[in-house]
């Protein structure tokens, strides 16, 4: 399931999947002191949350991150806060009225702060987090390519309404790229005999400190194994082998079938690209927005045919 994802943010939830899935421009943008409309701070150190956007089209994801400095012992389930916003807004932590000095539990990563207008509707939803600078994560980064291979095998499936262009003559220029990504990836695989399997690419017992951005401890396990197209600009557009001829790319079927069928300007046609998990969650924000947490164990990136509801995001 989507980390903490309601109905009123798969629209922004959906752009940001377009960040990862089709590289649209964005605009990237932080401060230290609020954002101008809300300001977050543990009352311990007076420390302020680093608050981010990501804008895409004018649909902006907001973050925020509040960094205790090294050797801290502040309890991370006990962050006592305060916040300063504009009157004509009320502030919502969790589902619950804020109250200034209120105790908000940070131990298990994202908590949603909530603006809301006085009649009750939503205005902004920040997602903040908090950790102590200079610890350790144990992580592990996988690349999971179990859709692709499903899919030309012919046993791709997904549980939303949407279907999927299938593997017929029509579509066999993207066979063809999936094969020679896979076998490529993995030296001695036979992609058309199905009692192969195709494992995760995992890379494990890496040590990243927390506050260290999903995307970068996917370059720092990506080096010298994977080949990672975009990652640089803020998404991951194509995956392959480190040194390697292919990769799979986002936007398959429009990149090796094209127009009438699967027309450049219509995304709708074509749902393909890579996603990210962390702990087996597919996060709502960008992977160089989300800060890992202490309690982060694993970042995945699976391939999609269906914008992550494959993977076990909800459907738009």
């Amino acid at each position: 399931m989507f980390k903490r994802f309601g109905k009123s943010s798969k629209i922004l939830s959906l752009m940001l999947a377009l960040i990862m899935v089709f590289g649209l421009t964005s605009t990237v943008f932080a401060t230290n002191q609020g954002d101008g409309i809300l300001d977050i701070w543990a009352t311990n150190g007076n420390i302020h949350a680093e608050m981010n956007a990501v804008e895409v089209g004018g649909v902006t994801r907001y973050t925020g991150y509040i960094e205790f400095p090294e050797n801290s012992a502040q309890d991370l389930s006990q962050v006592e806060i305060k916040a300063a916003f504009l009157k004509k807004y009320n502030l919502e932590v969790n589902g619950v009225n804020y109250q200034d000095n209120m105790p908000v539990d940070f131990s298990k990563g994202y908590v949603d702060f909530k603006l809301k207008n006085k009649n009750g509707t939503e205005f902004r939803n920040y997602k903040i987090n908090a950790g102590i600078k200079g610890q350790d994560i144990n992580l592990t980064v996988e690349f999971n390519f179990e859709n692709a291979v499903d899919w030309y095998r012919g046993n791709y499936s997904t549980p939303g309404s949407y279907n999927p262009p299938v593997r017929d003559n029509s579509t066999e220029p993207a066979a063809i790229v999936i094969k020679r990504v896979l076998e490529e990836l993995y030296p001695g695989l036979h992609l058309d005999n199905e009692q192969e399997l195709v494992e995760p690419i995992e890379i494990r017992d890496l040590k990243v400190k927390v506050g260290t951005t999903a995307m970068d401890a996917t370059k720092y396990a990506a080096a010298d194994v994977i080949k990672l197209v975009g990652a640089d600009s803020g998404y991951i557009s194509e995956i392959g082998k480190y040194g390697g001829r292919y990769t799979l790319p986002d936007r398959i079927f429009q990149r090796t079938i094209g127009a009438p069928d699967f027309p450049e300007d219509d995304y709708m046609k074509d749902r393909t690209g890579w996603i990210f998990k962390v702990n087996n969650e597919v996060a709502n924000m960008g992977a160089s927005q989300y800060k890992l947490s202490e309690t982060d164990s694993n970042v995945s990136w699976g391939y999609t045919f269906d914008w992550g509801v494959d993977l076990g995001g909800p459907e738009w």
